[in-house]
């Protein structure tokens, strides 16, 4: 016996998936979406509050 012998075939057909998994699927890419945004929120405002304290400590420097 070969080591292929223990893959599952490519060859055969996908079982199609259930509409109560697709419905999961689809609450998660929303779920998912929403937290991206969330996240991308909360960077824009560390970013902007560090480049206010850069520049106030800068702007004390010089």
């Amino acid at each position: 016996m070969g080591a292929g012998d223990y893959t599952p075939s490519a060859s055969g057909r996908a079982k199609p998936i259930t509409k109560a998994q697709l419905r999961k699927m689809q609450e998660d890419y929303a779920r998912a979406e929403a937290l991206s945004k969330e996240a991308l929120e909360q960077e824009k405002k560390e970013k902007e509050k560090a480049s206010h304290e850069m520049n106030d400590l800068l702007g004390d420097v010089f």
